[in-house]
Parts: structure tokens; C-alpha cells; sequence
């Protein structure tokens, strides 16, 4: 029988190794991909298991990259301005066919000399020498669009693009020592793995039609609380966005409906964010928001048709995309009401 014990220890005899993923254009699977591609390299050892950061970061910059300013095709400049506009097109877009059923291909190989990414996006691409010019100027700042090239520049040992822009290559070489890192488990691994999974995600292998996804969630915590009395309030506004989607055909309570408004967000301070909101479910919200909340209670205010909705609700989920602009995944709690 084949055990986890064996599972590890062929696992820690790699030394060759190719992966590809085909990666859907939803701002939650950058940190599923991000994570993903970490493991593979500590799977595979490093040297220096302290300086991880130097491959998450530029693979953080170049996924978001790829699924924001290739796929969704978000300029940029629209950094600006705390974030804002850039919040409500990524919101939007991300509910646009045209934009969202795009996809991203990864290629890691791996070698005894050295570890490599092929990231290609669906996108226009942009003018490589314009962009690689700016990033080497000094009007840089923190908002910029050179700053994330720049990181990947100063982690990574080469980084090169392609195709317009639309593939970026970063390679680092590897140690000749001997690794001081492997995973103790591979439980965490093969956890992921079941993420890419052709069971678990419909784009993995060959590019397909993308399916509705599924409701916003910890991936690892699905909730199975009975239906609350206050569902009365949000169900007859989630019927009319399932209709006007034409996605009846999917359970309800395992079903996001695209729904771009904006919100206000109180966090428990009673300080108020202005949020732009990328989908609904009964079970929960996905929105774009300022990273400022000081816990992951808050209370989220949504029009409807009928008039406000004020929830209550539990962060599950965040991923930043640029330093003033933050994914959050929010989970129903606690009474709902109209206000």
C-alpha cells in the first residue's frame, strides 16, 4: 500500500520537475495559486528557507499582474486616485464574460541549476520597452506600475517577456548545496493539489468554458448552518439577480450571481469604507475595499431594489492586490435586516 510516509519520501527525491496550470481569471485564486507554486518549490527544497519571500513576492506580483492588467484588462494608472476607480473596473470586469473567461498558463520547471515560471495571460499585452523604461526611472513610486516589475527584477535572477507582454519569464538559479528544506508532510501538498485537481477545477488541463463559480468561502470551510428567518429579506433580491444571470439551473446555496454595486463597510470601530462589490450569495459577499479594518467583524450596508440591506458579516478571505486595494471574501453572520 501506498502511504504517506512513502508519498514524502519519493516526493523528497525530486530533483526534475514540470507543472502546468491553467489558472481562471478570479482575484481569489491568486493566493491559491501563489501558495500552490511556493510548495512545489519547497517540495523540491531550498537552501534558504528563510528567504522564501524572495519567490512568493514576485510570483504574487506577476499572478496579479497577469489576471488584472493582462485578463481584465485594468490600466495601471487607475491606481490612483486611493484606489478607487481601479476597484470599481476590477469589480466589474470580473463579472464580464469577455474579460472572465479568460485564463492564465503557468509552467514551472525546475532542474538542478535552476527554478523557472512561464506566466502567459490572455490580455492586449503592452509595450515591453515603454514599461521596463519607467520601471527604471526614477518617477517610481508606490502606486506606479513599474513597482511590482521592479520587485520581480530584484528577487528574481532574470525576468524577461514575450508575446507583447503577455508572457513574463522569471528564472533563479539554485543552490549546489544541500537543501535544508523539504516539507515535513505531505499532506499540505497533496491539499493543494486536490485545488487543481481536474475534479476540484474545471480549467485545469486544457482551456474550457468557464462555469459559474462557486459561493464565496473559506475553500476549506464551507458553511452548513441551517437557513436563518432573515434570508426572507435577501432571497427575493437574490432571485432577481439569479434570473437576470440566467443561472437557475445551479443550486442556490452553492451559487454566486454577479452584483458590482457599492457598498459601505463598518468595521467594529464604527469607522465607514466605501467597497465595491464583485458578487453575492446567501451565504456571503465578495467586495474590493482600503485594507483597514481592525477585525474581521463587520457590517456591510447593500442596495437592493427595495431599498438598503444591512448585513452582518465575518472576513473569511483577503487578498491584497496593490497597497491601498484589498479582496475580501465576507461570510453572512448573525441577523439581517432592512434599513
Amino acid at each position: 500500500m501506498l502511504t504517506c510516509e512513502t508519498i514524502d519520501a519519493i516526493e523528497s527525491r525530486i530533483s526534475h520537475e514540470r507543472v502546468r496550470l491553467v489558472v481562471p481569471t478570479g482575484l481569489e485564486w491568486i493566493d491559491r495559486t501563489v501558495s500552490y507554486l511556493e510548495q512545489r518549490v519547497l517540495l523540491l527544497g531550498v537552501p534558504d528557507p528563510e528567504k522564501i519571500h524572495r519567490i512568493t513576492i514576485p510570483l504574487h506580483e506577476a499572478v496579479t499582474n497577469a489576471i488584472i492588467h493582462g485578463n481584465l484588462e485594468v490600466s495601471s494608472e487607475l491606481k490612483e486616485d486611493e484606489g478607487r476607480l481601479f476597484s470599481q473596473t476590477v469589480a466589474q470586469r470580473s463579472t464580464e464574460a469577455k474579460y472572465a473567461s479568460r485564463t492564465v498558463e503557468i509552467v514551472f520547471d525546475a532542474d538542478p541549476h535552476r527554478f523557472q515560471w512561464v506566466i502567459t495571460d490572455e490580455g492586449p499585452g503592452f509595450d515591453v520597452t515603454a514599461k521596463l523604461a519607467h520601471a527604471d526611472s526614477d518617477e517610481v513610486s508606490l502606486l506606479a506600475s513599474g513597482r511590482g516589475i521592479t520587485m520581480m527584477r530584484a528577487f528574481m535572477d532574470d525576468v524577461y517577456y514575450h508575446h507583447g507582454g503577455r508572457t513574463v519569464v522569471m528564472t533563479l538559479q539554485r543552490s549546489t548545496e544541500e537543501s535544508t528544506c523539504r516539507l515535513d508532510s505531505g499532506n499540505r501538498m497533496r491539499e493543494l493539489d486536490r485545488l487543481f485537481s481536474g475534479e476540484t477545477n474545471p480549467w485545469a488541463g486544457e482551456r474550457a468554458t468557464r462555469p459559474v463559480p462557486s459561493q464565496i468561502s473559506n475553500p476549506t470551510a464551507q458553511s452548513s448552518q441551517p437557513v436563518s428567518p432573515f434570508d426572507a429579506l435577501l432571497d427575493p433580491f437574490l432571485e432577481s439577480l439569479l434570473q437576470s444571470a440566467d443561472n437557475r439551473h445551479e443550486q442556490r446555496r452553492h451559487q454566486r450571481v454577479p452584483y458590482t454595486a457599492e457598498l459601505t463597510v463598518r468595521d467594529v470601530s464604527g469607522a465607514t469604507f466605501p467597497a465595491f462589490a464583485r458578487d453575492l450569495s446567501r451565504s456571503g459577499i465578495s467586495f474590493l475595499c482600503e485594507d483597514r479594518f481592525t477585525s474581521p467583524n463587520v457590517e456591510l450596508t447593500l442596495p437592493s431594489p427595495t431599498g438598503p440591506l444591512t448585513l452582518q458579516g465575518e472576513i473569511v478571505r483577503s487578498t491584497r492586490l496593490i497597497p491601498t486595494v484589498t479582496d475580501f471574501g465576507v461570510r453572512f453572520v448573525g441577523n439581517r435586516q432592512a434599513t
